[in-house]
């Protein structure tokens, strides 16, 4: 874990050690070549599971990436919002056809998507696909985007300091820092962060808007699954990336 910090999504690595504990446990360290059993696997979803299909077994199937999703929506002329789902691309998916080069010719579209089907500047031109591609016959690129709604929310993280030693607890609030160390926060409402003379951050998580007050106890609270780690020794221990934050800047304060 401590190899992994700073990466976010810390589940993937736990995953990723479940994953190859029942690999060698239950199928001899190999890869199950079905989608059924890969689909299984802990942090293994749909697009992991046709990847390995695909690229390692050269199963006929196309996996789903973003490069992917993009070729669909240029050559479809996708822009509604339910048109760019993804389970709505996923019916769109036989536009590939298949071929019995799977392998190849998965990483093929995928890489088409990468290098030349790009975000912003695409290489039409050099397209083998342009023939049939609705955007490139209208000259029309702009790729429509999931409307997704930033959650502003607002929070009171509690700051209690005693002989160099901060008192953190194991994280229940928030499910992509699982069981991480956070200082003990709690949510409040928005008039009580706005009037606050209290030291603020600003935090986001992917689509959260975090609004913390920095509130220095003189007193420890009363709190289960507690963790007590030294300002000199927080190199040496696994804290995500926004436990980093707030500790910046307390130090900044002090």
């Amino acid at each position: 874990m401590k190899h992994w910090e700073g990466l976010g999504y810390y589940s993937r690595a736990r995953n990723l050690k479940k994953s190859a504990i029942i690999i060698v446990r239950d199928f001899h360290g190999k890869l199950p070549k079905s989608y059924e059993k890969l689909i299984e696997l802990p942090g293994v979803g749909e697009y992991t599971s046709k990847a390995i299909m695909s690229i390692a077994f050269n199963v006929k199937t196309i996996p789903l990436d973003g490069n992917v999703e993009r070729i669909l929506k240029r050559t479809l002329y996708l822009k509604k919002q339910n048109e760019i789902s993804k389970d709505f691309l996923i019916t769109k998916i036989n536009f590939f056809g298949l071929s019995d080069r799977a392998s190849d010719y998965s990483q093929a579209i995928m890489e088409i998507g990468a290098l030349i089907c790009k975000p912003k500047n695409p290489s039409c031109k050099e397209c083998p696909l342009n023939k049939n591609c609705i955007s490139f016959k209208k000259n029309d690129f702009e790729l429509t985007k999931i409307n997704k709604e930033i959650k502003t929310k607002y929070f009171e993280a509690t700051i209690y300091k005693k002989h160099n030693n901060y008192l953190l607890v194991k994280n229940d609030k928030f499910k992509f820092l699982k069981n991480m160390p956070i200082f003990p926060m709690t949510e409040v409402r928005e008039s009580k962060y706005n009037y606050s003379n209290n030291k603020k951050i600003n935090i986001k998580l992917s689509n959260m808007e975090m609004k913390i007050l920095l509130n220095n106890a003189k007193r420890p609270p009363k709190i289960k699954n507690k963790i007590l780690i030294k300002k000199d020794k927080l190199s040496s221990e696994i804290i995500p990336s926004f436990t980093k934050k707030i500790f910046y800047t307390i130090a900044k304060s002090e």
